[in-house]
């Protein structure tokens, strides 16, 4: 119940974050900050996942395949982050930026490497 809480807390996150980007003038600081919110609504989806598939009734299958693509996808709006911070013209802001979205690349590789080997657990113990 609390991981399912914990999903929609942070999905709301992201949406409000969208939200706020669109009154910001700068245009790479507007772009950033969307990436990040997108990068915070694949995070809330992945906490919602487990819950949509047993409401849903899905196939078990779904569940690490979704989880994956899910990973991808924040592991792409990262490189994505990590490419548009580089005209940001403070020098100290710019490495911020990028060593936060490193973080956010690394763990998404890491997501997707642990989800994988745990489906092949999983599958090879059926």
């Amino acid at each position: 119940m609390l991981f399912l809480l914990l999903g929609v807390t942070i999905s709301v996150l992201g949406v409000s974050g969208a939200s706020a980007s669109f009154f910001i003038q700068n245009k790479t600081v507007k772009t950033l900050l969307l990436i990040a919110s997108l990068i915070v609504s694949f995070v809330g989806l992945l906490c919602l996942l487990p819950f949509i598939v047993a409401i849903l009734n899905l196939p078990s299958i779904i569940l690490p395949i979704g989880m994956v693509i899910l990973s991808i996808c924040a592991g792409i709006s990262a490189i994505a982050g990590i490419k548009l911070s580089a005209p940001v013209q403070n020098k100290i802001g710019r490495i911020i930026l990028q060593v936060i979205f490193y973080i956010l690349l690394i763990s998404a590789i890491i997501l997707v490497i642990f989800t994988l080997l745990a489906s092949c657990i999983l599958l090879s113990a059926a």
